[in-house]
């Protein structure tokens, strides 16, 4: 009997081992607990302080609501159209500055019409419908084999991914405004103005040293833009004016500027 005395004093008394035990998430016990409240093998249950004003709170709750908030969507860092459209204000100011020295150099100094290879070719005149065609099919060949070549070659795609990273995010119309002002600013500069004074050669070098940038994947690019300063300085000495050379340098600029932009973005998500 007092065997069976002591084992019921030893279960109703607290035990050291109550005591020493502690919340995992640092709270503090209350002080008591509820009436009714037990735990396993009828030992009192332990009920814990809340944090939250609202009263106690299980830690399955606390979980969830830590759940949900690491699942709400974050907001991008950086303001991305403020930069796009820094990007277009700054093109549209330096294309339109090329395009008014291409005219005062050789309309203004010269009074040579500007749009013309040579008096020659201004007399003759233009067939509008022949040049744009050739500048479209010389233009299409040009993407379909630079698109070749960033698809099938690590240089190209170096050049590719460097040059999507220097233009961010581009917008469809953007794009298309850009390829415009590049087409007629560069056309009207290195071909109209530059190449009948410095020859075929020199104008289509100065036009790709215009594009170099020291960075080792975006040495491709420079080289490119000598071979293309040669074939679109070529469709104009050809043709005797910039219809084909315009049209050409748009195409090439209007279809591969967002394609660079949505393929390098979309391979980087």
């Amino acid at each position: 009997m007092g065997c069976g005395a002591q084992s019921q004093v030893s279960r109703d008394a607290p035990s050291d081992s109550d005591e020493s035990i502690e919340d995992p998430l640092g709270r503090a016990p209350t002080s008591g607990t509820g009436p009714g409240e037990r735990g396993p093998f009828g030992a009192p249950a332990r009920r814990w302080k809340s944090y939250t004003p609202g009263g106690d709170k299980s830690i399955l709750s606390a979980m969830a609501l830590g759940a949900r908030m690491e699942q709400e969507p974050r907001q991008p860092e950086g303001d991305a159209p403020d930069a796009e459209n820094r990007l277009v204000r700054l093109s549209l100011f330096f294309y339109g500055a090329m395009m008014a020295a291409a005219l005062i150099w050789r309309v203004g100094f010269y009074g040579e019409p500007i749009f013309f290879f040579s008096e020659q070719a201004a007399i003759k005149g233009m067939s509008l419908g022949r040049d744009a065609a050739i500048g479209l099919g010389v233009g299409l060949l040009t993407v379909a084999l630079s698109r070749l070549w960033t698809e099938y070659s690590a240089s190209g795609d170096r050049m590719g991914r460097a040059m999507a990273q220097a233009l961010g995010p581009l917008s469809g119309p953007h794009a298309l405004l850009l390829a415009l002002a590049s087409g007629m600013g560069e056309e009207l500069f290195f071909r109209g103005a530059l190449q009948p004074r410095v020859g075929w050669v020199a104008a289509s070098l100065l036009f790709g040293a215009v594009h170099f940038v020291p960075r080792r994947d975006m040495l491709p690019w420079t080289g490119f833009a000598v071979v293309m300063g040669g074939v679109l300085g070529g469709l104009f000495e050809w043709t005797g004016n910039l219809v084909a050379p315009i049209v050409a340098h748009t195409v090439i600029n209007g279809l591969n500027l967002p394609f660079l932009v949505k393929r390098y973005r979309r391979d980087s998500v």
